[in-house]
Formats: structure tokens, C-alpha cells, sequence
């Protein structure tokens, strides 16, 4: 699925979804909940990428927290921004969003 989008409606995306994910994550989005939302299937293809430098995304440490963070802001900005949204990303976004609607856990 390709989607096109003019410079409004990748803003009027963008700041969407950053409501969306900032209300299910906070500021920061870590762990597995990060390379979910970026589309990995499992953590170890995300810190396969970020050895790489193929994080799309500026990921962090926190000291004496594990794992890989990375701000909600900056995801958000990230996922309209590629050329090609895959279905399963919208679709994940489109569920979080009904459970969040719904206060449903979607864990």
C-alpha cells in the first residue's frame, strides 16, 4: 500500500499520531512497545538495525534502565514521513487507537 500525502496531511498525520502514542506511551516509547510501533517483528531485528545504524529514529540509553528508548515525538514524526506505510503499521495504529477509545489493553 502506497499512501501520497501533501505536506498538510502529513502534519495533520503526524501530530495524530503523536497524540495517539504519547497518550499510550508517555514521552518516551522503550523496549518492546518501540519495536513494535516501528514495525519489528522481534527485539532482536531492532538491536540487529540499531548495531547498524539502520534505526530510522534516534534511540538512547537511560542509565540503569534496559533497553533502547526513543522519543514519542520523533516516532511520530517518523512513521508519515516514509514513502510507504505498510498495512500492518496502520492497522497497529488504527487498534491502538480503538483501545485507547475504548480503554482496552491491547498487551
Amino acid at each position: 500500500m502506497t499512501v501520497n500525502l501533501q505536506n498538510s496531511e502529513l502534519k495533520d498525520l503526524e501530530e495524530s499520531l503523536f497524540q495517539d502514542l504519547e497518550r499510550r506511551y508517555g514521552s518516551l516509547i522503550g523496549g518492546g512497545d518501540l519495536f513494535k510501533v516501528m514495525g519489528f517483528t522481534n527485539g532482536q531485528a531492532f538491536r540487529q538495525a540499531n548495531s547498524r545504524g539502520l534505526l530510522p529514529v534516534k534511540v538512547f540509553a537511560i542509565e540503569n534502565r534496559r533497553g533502547k528508548f526513543a522519543l514519542t515525538r520523533d516516532v511520530a514524526r517518523w512513521l508519515p514521513a516514509t514513502k510507504n506505510l505498510s498495512t500492518n503499521i496502520l492497522q497497529c495504529i488504527d487498534y491502538s487507537h480503538s483501545a485507547l477509545s475504548t480503554n482496552i489493553s491491547i498487551d
